[in-house]
């Protein structure tokens, strides 16, 4: 069964609409036209409700939830969709299928139940509307959210973890064009019945239960309507819920038709294209809805595009802000410009710094792994990847040289910048941009000359040649900047200092000037056509004769790798090019100067995050590249360390065995380990940001410094160390074949595990009370919670649990293993390594029974006792303010007690068996994973002073 379904673990086939051939380009072209409806539409509805104060309503709330919902529901399918559509190649890998089937499962569900959350919205609004406000209150808004989710999340996991668990066979065509549980369930190799009796149960209770509820919840509000007396009561009321129930038909009455008829009653085909019409055209369609009928929307998408008087305001306030200065001090002007950038938009503004901050990270990050993968694999020492990877460091400098000054302008009312700075950004902006030019022409001629020359190649692109054309690249280009940046500078400007632009650009500061720029806007047009035109003109040169080469190949394998690498150099070239040519090939006019702002913000800051995305996808070379080298980059290139450290070992001794673990973890499911990787990896990087931001905050807000959140910020100290004493390991575990640790890293893993958990459960009493000093003995508090007593308490949790782990450390690792060194779990833990024991462990399991009793059970009796007598506290108050506040602070750390205790006492409190070894894999993973994950979200969430402590540091009070 293991083999089975291992052996399509590489990936399946994914049929779709090959029965039709020619309908594939027409579909092609109409699916990506709705999915570019769904994007502009839902972001429009996310945007207005978002800006207008007007709409932020329960009502328009649930309707965001809905957009931002369809955006992730359409792009989970329609980008593979499109692939598949598009090309002969219909394949979809077994991780993305997984993927695609879970966030496929979990976004349906979450609409089915966010539909009955939004007509029990309606029904409260009409038939309750004196109370509305007090029932619907944002709190419990979000409580619905939150519980859609996370209903909606489990259905998916149970559903699909039964559906991918089927035995497959070797059948890997799925006769659909996503990855379905219909289409999954249909090539397993046994009998489903009980799987489709489980589907079809959940089903009902996912599709049925809600629409039931939506239907009593409209009989009500129908009932409502016939009673009013109001015409145009009743007709807000038909406009409103007419918009919803138009939604409702059209989503549940394609999947009630899908989903709750036995599967064999309709076409194969028929049901594909069902399964279109509620993926991709419903979320289309749903904009346009609640637009057309609803007038409130209406408005607010009117005021989104009018912004004028607003930027009239700003930019008066802006030049008395410099009038000023200059009546202050002449000079003073002369030492910085303004940025104006998008400050006509001041509601775009901490939506453009999101986006641009994301575009800016996804671009370091993508490039930085393409420079280092081209550097670490030997296969990629080639002309091209040399060219690429200089492409890539000069995408990485040229968003550096603008974006850091444009974020921090967005994030704050200050849109200065220095002269020098101005000076600066211009030079390396023009330097890298010219050397771009010049840099794609180069890797034009490296593809003309493998394609049309592939004989002489190696002597045409000789390595010192390569470096020749790269130094040529970057000397053009500095220079070229030299020249332009001294004839902009040399300008006379006046006073005038308001640069309408984000960054200091040519064409923005020859605006400024107060002298005739004909000259510098003739020399500006020249330039532009020496790197602009001239390099565009070689490349279609080049690619003129690499076409007429292809049209000579008789080889198939030959012309898909000419397509593949000329593809991604032509797209990325499409998308350079022709932005430039946009904003410096055509005649500067007043009404071209704010289109040419986001022209500009495409070619500066999303091109650059795409290039490596389009180099890794279309690109067979760096594909297989990125899955040789990636166990290197994520562990820092301790393979290779390990490596030598275990050739040396065997050259000394043949006595291997018992200087290393084999660490079983999830061997025993192979086809979950690349999926456990993602999702553990996920939530690593989730851990690291959450508590390092927990961390950086209590240590910069002044308003943080009490003895709560100190403990709280050596939690997440803790948990920190926490998940990296494993986590690591388990990752390169997981990603390879190789699953040793040696004795040496054995016991340091299983001494800071030991360590940091015993730690935890002390700081997790430590904190409960805190909280008891707080609540209860609030006048006392300060006196109670001194700071020296503070840091005493935290010195003796970590003392405390290090002591512990010590003395359990050494009592493990004294017992003889006799050669057993196969640890049936994913790190080195004591019940584990106690299993392996050659002698009577009876001593060990009663030690580890006994200190588990005083570091589990004593501080939760501890903490228990100190919640009894908050309850107590909190039932005496008479402020709802004070209850609140507690609620607050207590019911967030009492969150993180259950989910730290209630795992651990399961793992340490039972008895070992044999049947509960995997179930304690996977309890462990939880509370060394997703715990540590989970605590700076619950602490965010749940508590005030955090949320405003954010606000304060984002510059927002």
């Amino acid at each position: 069964m293991e083999q089975s379904n291992h052996s399509c673990s590489h990936g399946f086939i994914l049929l779709g609409f090959s029965d039709h051939p020619e309908l594939e380009k027409i579909l092609s072209g109409v699916v990506a036209l709705f999915y570019f409806m769904t994007l502009v539409g839902n972001t429009a509805i996310i945007l207005a409700s978002l800006r207008d104060s007007r709409l932020h309503t329960p009502m328009y709330f649930f309707l965001r939830n809905l957009s931002f919902l369809d955006l992730c529901f359409t792009t989970s399918i329609v980008p593979q969709m499109l692939v598949n559509l598009w090309g002969p190649e219909k394949t979809i890998s077994y991780v993305g299928c997984v993927v695609q089937l879970y966030v496929f499962m979990w976004f349906g569900s979450i609409e089915c139940l966010l539909l009955a959350v939004m007509s029990y919205d309606r029904f409260t609004a009409i038939c309750k509307p004196l109370h509305y406000f007090v029932i619907m209150s944002p709190h419990l808004c979000l409580k619905m959210i939150i519980l859609v989710w996370s209903i909606s999340l489990a259905t998916s996991v149970v559903l699909c973890t039964l559906t991918v668990n089927l035995p497959r066979c070797g059948n890997d065509r799925l006769d659909h064009f996503l990855c379905e549980l219909p289409a999954m369930v249909k090539i397993a190799c046994v009998d489903t019945t009980a799987v489709e009796m489980s589907v079809f149960a959940l089903g009902i209770v996912i599709v049925l239960t809600p629409l039931v509820l939506i239907l009593i919840s409209y009989g009500y509000i129908a009932k409502a309507v016939l009673r009013m007396k109001s015409k145009a009561g009743r007709r807000k009321a038909m406009n409103t819920c007419g918009s919803h129930l138009t939604v409702v038909s059209i989503f549940y009455g394609t999947v009630i038709y899908m989903y709750l008829q036995p599967g064999n009653s309709a076409s194969k085909d028929q049901g594909k294209f069902l399964t279109l019409f509620y993926t991709i055209i419903t979320p289309s369609l749903n904009p346009l809805i609640y637009t057309l009928r609803n007038k409130d929307m209406k408005d607010a998408l009117k005021k989104l595009m009018r912004v004028h008087q607003e930027s009239a305001k700003l930019k008066k306030t802006l030049k008395k802000k410099i009038k000023m200065k200059d009546a202050g001090n002449n000079a003073t002007s002369e030492d910085y410009f303004i940025l104006l950038g998008f400050s006509k938009w001041p509601h775009l503004e901490i939506v453009l710094f999101v986006v641009i901050l994301i575009f800016y990270l996804i671009t370091l990050i993508g490039n930085l792994f393409i420079i280092i993968l081209a550097y670490l694999d030997s296969h990629l020492h080639s002309p091209m990847y040399f060219f690429l990877s200089n492409l890539s460091i000069v995408d990485l400098c040229y968003t550096t040289s603008s974006i850091p000054q444009l974020l921090f302008n967005l994030s704050g009312p200050d849109k200065t910048i220095s002269y020098t700075g101005c000076m600066i950004q211009l030079y390396f902006f023009l330097a890298l941009g010219s050397t771009e030019c010049v840099l794609l022409v180069v890797m034009s001629y490296d593809r003309y000359a493998a394609v049309c020359k592939p004989l002489h190649y190696t002597v045409l692109m000789h390595p010192r040649f390569c470096h020749l054309l790269a130094v040529a690249s970057w000397v053009s280009g500095f220079t070229a900047s030299a020249l332009h940046s001294l004839f902009t500078f040399s300008v006379p400007l006046c006073g005038q200092h308001q640069v309408d632009n984000f960054f200091c650009e040519v064409p923005a500061l020859l605006r400024l000037s107060c002298a005739d720029t004909h000259a510098n806007e003739l020399t500006l047009m020249v330039m532009s056509s020496v790197f602009v035109v001239i390099p565009l003109i070689l490349i279609l040169t080049s690619y003129g004769a690499i076409a007429r080469a292809v049209l000579r190949m008789q080889s198939s394998t030959g012309l898909q790798k000419v397509f593949r690498t000329c593809g991604a150099h032509l797209m990325v070239v499409s998308l350079f090019f022709i932005p430039v040519m946009c904003i410096y090939l055509q005649p500067p006019t007043e009404s071209s100067y704010d289109q040419n702002k986001f022209i500009t913000l495409f070619y500066t800051v999303v091109t650059p995050s795409l290039n490596p995305l389009i180099y890794t996808l279309r690109n067979k070379d760096v594909r297989e590249a990125v899955f040789s080298q990636l166990p290197l980059v994520v562990s820092f290139n301790a393979q290779i360390v390990l490596e030598k450290i275990r050739k040396c070992m065997m050259d000394k001794s043949n006595m291997t065995s018992e200087n290393e673990f084999i660490l079983k973890g999830f061997s025993n499911w192979p086809h979950l380990e690349i999926v456990l990787f993602v999702v553990i990896l996920i939530f690593y990087l989730m851990t690291l940001i959450g508590n390092l931001f927990i961390i950086i905050l209590t240590y910069l807000d002044a308003h943080l410094h009490t003895p709560m959140y100190f403990f709280l910020s050596n939690l997440s100290a803790l948990d920190l160390c926490y998940t990296t004493s494993s986590v690591p390991q388990l990752l390169f575990n997981l990603w390879g074949p190789d699953k040793t640790i040696s004795y040496a890293g054995c016991m340091i893993q299983l001494y800071f595990v030991l360590a940091l958990g015993s730690t935890e459960c002390v700081l997790l009493v430590v904190m409960s009370y805190d909280r008891y000093a707080a609540v209860c003995k609030p006048l006392h508090y300060t006196v109670l919670m001194h700071p020296r007593f503070c840091h005493l308490l935290a010195a003796t949790s970590w003392v405390s649990g290090f002591t512990d782990s010590a003395l359990h450390s050494i009592l493990t690792f004294w017992v003889p293993l006799c050669g057993h060194r196969q640890v049936d779990h994913f790190f080195c833990e004591v019940p584990a390594l106690l299993q392996l024991a050659c002698v009577d462990t009876h001593a060990n399991q009663m030690t580890l029974l006994v200190t588990s009793s005083i570091f589990v059970l004593i501080p939760l009796i501890l903490i228990l006792t100190s919640y009894g007598a908050i309850a107590r506290a909190v039932l005496r108050m008479q402020s709802t303010s004070g209850r609140q506040k507690v609620f607050g602070t207590c019911g967030a750390h009492l969150m993180v007690v259950s989910l730290f205790f209630i795992p651990a006492m399961c793992i340490y409190l039972q008895p070992p068996t044999e049947n509960s070894q995997d179930q304690g894999k996977f309890i462990a993973l939880f509370y060394t994973v997703v715990t540590p994950s989970l605590n700076p979200l619950i602490y965010t969430l749940r508590n005030k002073d955090i949320r405003e402590a954010v606000r304060r540091l984002m510059g927002q009070e």
